[in-house]
């Protein structure tokens, strides 16, 4: 795949295939959420992270040999790092699953999970599509989309907050669900991350 004939259509695949990953660790983490006990899902999302990881050092090789690339260099390897971001942050919401040995799951962060999954497939399907630039009203929809993902997963997390510290609810389970809770909405963040790196992109190279 890379190499000195490396092609604009590599760097188009790793996009994919890095959103790819991203959607199947998404989907494992609700899955983990929905079974806490089962710890090898966390272990396959690491698997995925690392594989995440791979794909990112790999762009960034390639363009250090590469003249001719489909974007700016740095419009690649902001692309590639902002998607990177979302896997990193399943991969730390999953962690802490096994770490904090998580027994049940709160309703709420379920939801959040969800809307990780959401956000990841939503980002899968705008990826795909920026090897083709005349698609740009659908590209920039999708991105429409991530954005409300984001925002409605904003407010989830205040409300999510607000539940957690009512009166009488365990102080350890407090800091454990917290930092959790944090973990995922972050991940939302960096999702609407990635909607803003390809918005660009698409205004710049359409």
């Amino acid at each position: 795949m890379w190499g000195p004939k490396t092609s604009d259509r590599d760097f188009f695949a790793a996009f994919s295939r890095h959103a790819e990953v991203t959607a199947h660790a998404a989907r494992l983490l609700v899955e983990l959420f929905e079974h806490p006990d089962r710890e090898h899902l966390a272990v396959e999302i690491e698997r995925d992270e690392h594989e995440g990881d791979k794909i990112l050092h790999d762009v960034v090789r390639a363009l250090r040999g590469t003249w001719i690339t489909p974007f700016d260099r740095h419009d690649i390897q902001t692309l590639i790092s902002r998607q990177d971001d979302v896997l990193d942050l399943i991969h730390a919401s999953s962690k802490r699953v096994t770490l904090f040995e998580i027994q049940t799951t709160p309703s709420d962060a379920l939801a959040l999970a969800r809307y990780i999954l959401k956000a990841a497939e939503t980002i899968q399907s705008a990826v795909t599509l920026l090897n083709n630039l005349k698609q740009t009203e659908e590209i920039l929809r999708l991105c429409e989309i991530l954005n409300e993902i984001e925002n409605d997963g904003d407010e989830l997390y205040r409300r999510s907050l607000a539940r957690l510290y009512k009166p009488g609810n365990d102080p350890l389970e407090v800091m454990k669900w917290r930092e959790i809770y944090d973990h995922l909405e972050t991940a939302l963040d960096r999702g609407e991350d990635v909607a803003n790196q390809i918005e660009s992109l698409v205004l710049e190279y359409s």
